[in-house]
């Protein structure tokens, strides 16, 4: 009977691998712009995850030019999360990496490149460049990202600043069905991607740990399998702009002062390319942008995504959306401009392109783990209700042994300081859960404790919250929402 669990749970585990939640990872993750498997995919992640987190452990990518001071565009904002998770280690550790270096893809006009940019009061302005995104790094400072990883820190954004509803409300206009759809594909597989790291690297207030956390994982991107596709779709767009960009990285000196480490760096990213899908329609470009003015729109679109970053009020979380949504930039900039463009690539773009793709290879292959502890969870459950619906009757080979443990003696029911012991529980057994129940009931109690003052803060941000809408006269504010963000707060 214990081998049948057994085997079963192995079979329930490995099974588990041919689906992702309900996705089949025999079909493609787009019939429009790609013809790759989700099995394809998680093949390939599995062969380079490990080369590109080493790769971008390296001074030329970890390191990343940060404009510390918020230059938000849009609305006055400061820094108001007051979470220790939200603050940046700015120690920057390095032997030889040396900051002021510029290569031959660093030549970009800073100055002409500021006057280009949409105007505060205009974010919808068309902005006759091939700039992407917002870099905002004149006067940034070097920002050692391996030492400020991207986890969760508790920051929660206030309803009227919250930059990813802000974010999805920045839709293309006019006819241009598909490239709103891959649009809106791209963003929210970058939000579910956020979501996917901060839900793999969650703390846990009782060990004190930082451990994957599986109901948020679901809460946030597992209950909907198109955030998953999502995700997906930008790994093969990424993919698509590194295999474009392969002739130019060629070019590119990692390290001026260490020709070892410089070719060691060249080394690594043809490992990484050549594992790659070359042979498969990765994603085609080509059936985008039939209409200038829209691709004219969709990067100034695109180009504010990465401006509304600098929104964001917690240091850490603006520091990774920065990354990310350059990282995004980057690839488009890539796949939808002239190569001439990608010999004037900066480098906190190439830094942010390849710092996106180890944030993808470890969204991927985070899914595949929080579909592994979800196939466990419903065997725990399955096995729970066996038993619940299974006696387990002592077999005649096992009558003697029973006969002899003293500790597995059935009583009909015994009263020990008024607790009922019943058939089939032994007096050691019902006070070890005794005594487990004591012990819980006193954490219970230490934990509330501990808890107190940070509960007493958020029911004093749930009312400072209500005060403040009717205070400003706010009329679309509702019940509904205070305890919207009631819930947000908390959670």
């Amino acid at each position: 009977m214990r081998f049948g669990i057994i085997f079963g749970a192995l079979v329930t585990v490995v099974a588990g691998n041919n689906s992702l939640f309900s996705i089949d990872t025999d079909s493609m993750i787009s019939n429009e712009c790609c013809d790759l498997t989700y099995s394809r995919i998680n093949t390939v992640n599995s062969q380079i995850r490990s080369k590109v987190h080493s790769l971008v452990n390296e001074d030329y990518f970890k390191h990343f030019k940060f404009q510390l001071d918020m230059n938000c565009p849009f609305f006055e904002c400061q820094s108001i999360c007051f979470s220790p998770g939200c603050q940046l280690d700015l120690d920057v550790h390095s032997q030889e990496y040396n900051y002021d270096v510029d290569n031959e893809l660093e030549n970009l006009n800073e100055d002409s490149f500021l006057d280009s940019l949409c105007p505060k009061n205009n974010q919808n302005q068309i902005i006759e460049d091939s700039e992407w995104c917002e870099l905002n790094d004149r006067d940034g400072v070097i920002i050692d990202i391996s030492r400020n990883p991207e986890r969760f820190t508790g920051y929660v954004p206030t309803p009227e600043r919250n930059i990813w509803g802000m974010i999805y409300q920045n839709q293309l206009e006019g006819e241009c069905p598909m490239e709103q759809h891959v649009f809106y594909q791209i963003i929210s597989g970058f939000h579910s991607s956020v979501s996917t790291h901060l839900s793999n690297e969650y703390y846990n207030n009782a060990t004190n740990t930082w451990e994957p956390n599986l109901d948020l994982f679901k809460f946030k991107v597992g209950n909907y399998p198109d955030r998953i596709a999502n995700i997906y779709l930008n790994y093969a767009l990424v993919t698509r702009a590194i295999l474009k960009l392969e002739p130019v990285l060629a070019d590119i000196i990692f390290n001026a002062h260490n020709q070892e480490n410089n070719e060691d760096i060249r080394a690594q990213i043809n490992s990484i390319i050549q594992d790659l899908p070359h042979d498969l329609y990765v994603f085609d470009e080509h059936v985008m942008f039939q209409n200038s003015e829209t691709k004219d729109e969709f990067r100034t679109k695109f180009k504010n995504v990465t401006k509304l970053m600098d929104c964001v009020t917690c240091d850490r979380c603006r520091l990774w959306g920065k990354i990310q949504s350059t990282g995004y930039a980057t690839a488009l900039k890539v796949l939808f401009e002239d190569d001439n463009t990608m010999q004037h690539l900066h480098k906190n773009e190439i830094s942010s392109l390849f710092n996106t793709f180890d944030r993808l290879t470890k969204s991927i292959d985070s899914i595949q783990n929080f579909n592994h502890l979800q196939a466990l969870r419903d065997l725990e459950s399955e096995q729970d209700f066996q038993y619940i619906s299974t006696e387990d009757e002592p077999t005649l080979d096992d009558e003697d042994d029973l006969a002899l443990d003293i500790d597995s003696i059935e009583v009909e029911s015994i009263t020990e300081d008024g607790i009922e012991v019943k058939r089939g529980k032994s007096l050691k057994q019902a006070f070890d859960e005794e005594l487990n129940a004591v012990w819980d009931a006193l954490k219970f109690i230490g934990s509330s404790y501990i808890n107190l003052p940070h509960n007493l803060k958020n029911l004093a941000l749930y009312q400072f919250n209500l005060w403040w809408n009717k205070f400003i006269g706010n009329q679309s504010f509702d019940e509904e929402q205070n305890e919207q963000y009631l819930h947000n707060i908390v959670v």
